[in-house]
């Protein structure tokens, strides 16, 4: 746990110690408040979110769509005609800071109601060399069928603080901390796990070329990790990205899309071969 935990403080470390040293160099001397282009194609990357909204009346349509786990083989042919999980969302650009969002996913039939304020953005001068975002949803279980017994046990929630740099014009790096909330949770198959727990994660993007970039992304899960054994979310992949449209197809961890579930149920272990295909298709207007 500690080594994890080492990794991805120093990652933060590297962010913040570059926009230290970049407001050294430049804040003083320039006043220009202009952004820098946006470090990421859209609001999502693989299962994170970024510290990007869209822009004001801006729209995102989402389609995020995760295979089985390639442990069969040829067998249901590496986790492709395995049971899938898909996430249809919205994202709407309220403002340049300030962002609405609603989403469902297959598994649990979860509808999520998300919030995204961009804090700080980072500019072209260095005057702020970082941005820092706010990201909140609520998730409902909208399944007909289920041992819920009360209204309010269907909702969890998410509160997130993400935190980066876009580095130069090819790298881009940030960091987050979030804490999630059930109403209810499996006591009888996890008795150690809490309503409240807690993850920290990383994520980057590196631009091959104009249009193509190498992603990644890997969240680690602090006190469901502790109470249950849960596993971390590992992602890497490959992002074709155009004005309008976004594509991002990766080999990880995570199933269940929702956030807050694989904090506190994630069970895949990529050192134990439980990978899975993913893709995301984002369409901007």
């Amino acid at each position: 746990m500690k080594n994890k935990l080492f990794a991805i403080l120093l990652i933060a470390q590297v962010i913040m110690l570059s926009s230290i040293s970049a407001f050294g160099q430049d804040g003083e001397e320039e006043t220009d408040k202009t952004l820098v282009r946006a470090p990421f194609s859209t609001s999502v990357l693989m299962n994170t979110q970024t510290m990007v909204l869209p822009a004001a009346k801006g729209l995102e349509f989402h389609i995020q769509h995760r295979f089985g786990t390639v442990k069969k083989g040829y067998d249901d042919l590496f986790g492709i005609f395995a049971p899938s999980n898909i996430r249809l969302g919205l994202t709407y650009g309220v403002t340049d800071r300030v962002s609405l969002g609603w989403g469902i996913t297959k598994a649990y039939m979860l509808n999520d109601f998300n919030v995204k304020v961009a804090i700080l953005q980072q500019t072209r001068s260095n005057s702020m060399p970082i941005f820092l975002t706010y990201y909140g949803n609520v998730t409902l279980d909208t399944r007909k069928s289920t041992d819920i017994t009360k209204f309010t046990q269907r909702f969890s929630y998410l509160n997130q603080i993400i935190f980066g740099r876009k580095i130069n014009r090819l790298l881009s790096l940030e960091g987050n901390v979030a804490f999630s909330h059930f109403n209810i949770i499996d006591t009888i198959g996890n008795p150690d796990l809490g309503h409240g727990n807690l993850s920290a994660g990383i994520s980057g993007k590196m631009k091959i070329s104009s249009k193509i970039s190498g992603i990644f992304e890997y969240d680690y899960q602090i006190t469901s990790a502790l109470a249950n054994q849960q596993k971390s979310n590992l992602g890497l992949g490959i992002e074709i990205a155009t004005a309008t449209h976004s594509f991002e197809i990766f080999l990880g961890t995570s199933d269940a899309i929702s956030q807050q579930r694989d904090m506190v149920y994630g069970v895949n272990d990529f050192t134990k071969g439980a990978l899975l295909f993913g893709f995301n298709i984002t369409k901007t207007w």
